[in-house]
């Protein structure tokens, strides 16, 4: 949790050495590896507890090991761990949850559907389960769950349980038209989702602005250099700006792999600058750190990752913010800015329910406050490695499809592969949560979507314009 990631190490190395230690200490053995990058390491620890938990039974060491496979982006693995564990404990639900969620990572959407729908059946108060249900197909007239949510969420007594309740019918009801019902749902959810945390926008905006102001020309021009290495792509913006969308545009090309949404150049950066101690710390003390051995340690883990492509492309939106230190760590990667219309961007983070990060999605002034200050941090960047960086429009790739993806391949030096038009039928694994949007082919039916909902938006226009 200190970000002291090598005396992690240290000690899970010391404690698995031990006769007859708890797997607990072998999976944070694994968690240590890939927290220093070690990631072929990783993957020999969990192989061998793998074999241990079939051996002994061992459903819920299955799921834990599911679980550090997810991390690893390694979603058969995982999938296929969840189906050997639901064998040896078929009535954990739990188990049923994660292997619906494996399944939609792997593209098996109807089947993610029917396993939601069993789990649901035995726990009815499993509200993710029926906000990831809704969130796989568009709902029809015909077959949808509203009335079944409504009953959910007029049982009340679980206010954890009720925001993913709203989420989930403002999905629904948004597929069937029913859009003021949907946005008061939606701002039900928001609402309940931010009174459970403890968030303010202002120390984010505080620390993008930091960011700026350390990053500079004077940063960039140290003698200090990175990791020559090669093949990295960073594909960054913010959530649901389009950024899935490219990434399984270019993991199409055959030399071309994504590792998704990752979280290595922050371990990377965390481990180099000698842990963290807040943002503004971390931020203050990145500038010294040793950028050639940041880079090597991130180039290590995401080939790793990817079993050694040519190009790997990380995906992580928030890797904005680090684009300072990327150009200083890994002079030769290669940047991807994905910009999308912000009325569109802004509305379509607040409807989605994450389950990690993004903590200024659930208050529209929050999100049109951040909107602003990414904003700006990216002119700054732009400025500074108009080189380095390509932005492409969300909108005009789905008005010229073809064209901005000729462009885009040629701009990265990759030679044209008919398959990047094709995308859709990429069977690569995604975790994002534009997962079952993906396998469908470009479309224009998001574009202007928050027109929709204009008389609801004031909050987050205002914040946009001042």
């Amino acid at each position: 949790m200190l970000g002291l990631f090598d005396d992690m190490l240290q000690h899970t190395e010391k404690a698995v050495a031990i006769k007859d230690v708890s797997p607990l200490a072998h999976l944070m053995h694994a968690e240590a590896l890939i927290s220093t990058g070690a990631i072929d390491d990783a993957r020999d620890v969990i192989s061998g507890l793998e074999g241990r938990a079939i051996h002994q039974r061992d459903a819920q060491l299955l799921a834990r090991i599911a679980e550090l496979l997810t991390q690893l982006g390694d979603h058969h693995a995982a999938y296929n761990a969840l189906t050997k564990a639901q064998v040896i404990a078929p009535n954990d639900s739990g188990i049923a949850y994660n292997l619906a969620s494996a399944e939609i990572a792997c593209g098996n959407l109807v089947a993610a559907e029917t396993r939601f729908d069993d789990v649901i059946a035995k726990s009815p108060t499993d509200f993710d389960a029926a906000y990831n249900r809704a969130t796989i197909r568009t709902q029809t007239k015909e077959k949808n769950h509203v009335a079944e949510l409504k009953n959910l969420l007029n049982r009340g007594g679980n206010p954890r349980g009720e925001f993913a309740v709203c989420y989930a019918l403002a999905k629904e009801l948004e597929d069937l038209g029913q859009y003021d019902e949907s946005f008061a749902y939606l701002k039900r959810g928001a609402v309940a989702r931010r009174n459970l945390m403890q968030y303010r926008v202002e120390n984010d905006l505080i620390a993008l602005d930091k960011i700026e102001k350390t990053f500079d020309e004077n940063f960039l021009n140290t003698d200090k250099s990175g990791h020559d290495g090669d093949g990295n792509i960073f594909i960054v913006g913010l959530p649901r700006s389009g950024t899935t969308l490219i990434d399984r545009i270019l993991s199409s090309h055959p030399e071309v792999e994504s590792v998704g949404e990752v979280n290595d150049f922050a371990l990377s950066l965390t481990r180099h600058s000698g842990g963290s101690a807040g943002k503004e710390t971390l931020i203050e003390k990145s500038i010294d750190a040793d950028f050639e051995a940041m880079g090597a340690q991130y180039h290590k883990a995401v080939k790793e990752r990817s079993d050694h492509a040519k190009y790997v492309v990380d995906k992580t939106p928030l890797n904005f913010l680090y684009i300072g230190l990327i150009a200083k760590a890994l002079p030769n990667a290669r940047i991807i800015h994905v910009l999308r219309d912000e009325m569109d961007v802004g509305f379509a983070m607040y409807k989605t329910l994450f389950r990690m990060g993004y903590p200024f999605s659930y208050d529209l002034n929050d999100i049109g406050r951040y909107i602003r200050a990414k904003a700006h941090l990216m002119t700054h960047w732009e400025n500074l490695l108009s080189d380095r960086i390509t932005t492409v429009s969300y909108e005009t790739l789905v008005a010229e499809p073809e064209t901005q993806i000729r462009n885009l391949i040629d701009h990265l030096g990759l030679t044209w592969d008919d398959q990047c038009l094709e995308f859709h039928e990429n069977k690569s694994p995604t975790a994002t949560a534009s997962a079952a949007q993906v396998r469908r082919p470009i479309y224009s039916s998001s574009i202007q979507k928050w027109r929709h909902y204009e008389n609801h938006l004031g909050d987050l226009s205002r914040a946009l314009s001042g």
